[in-house]
């Protein structure tokens, strides 16, 4: 708990909003290193696809009528 309470701050939980996932100090700057490491050896967080919605079909049938 006491690793928590260096990450949020010295509180156990952080309800503020946009502030709850990211840790601070020393421990949230290790978590962020180890994550962008993890995030390049599998290669994430590249540049994202574009997404066709022109390829999109309506669905057929009875529950395609409900909307």
């Amino acid at each position: 708990m006491a690793i928590i309470r260096e990450l949020r701050g010295g509180r156990d939980n952080d309800p503020g909003f946009n502030t709850r996932m990211k840790g601070q100090g020393p421990w949230g700057d290790l978590l962020k290193t180890r994550f962008d490491i993890a995030c390049r050896k599998h290669g994430l967080n590249r540049e994202r696809i574009a997404l066709r919605s022109d390829l999109f079909r309506a669905p057929r049938g009875p529950q395609g009528e409900l909307f």
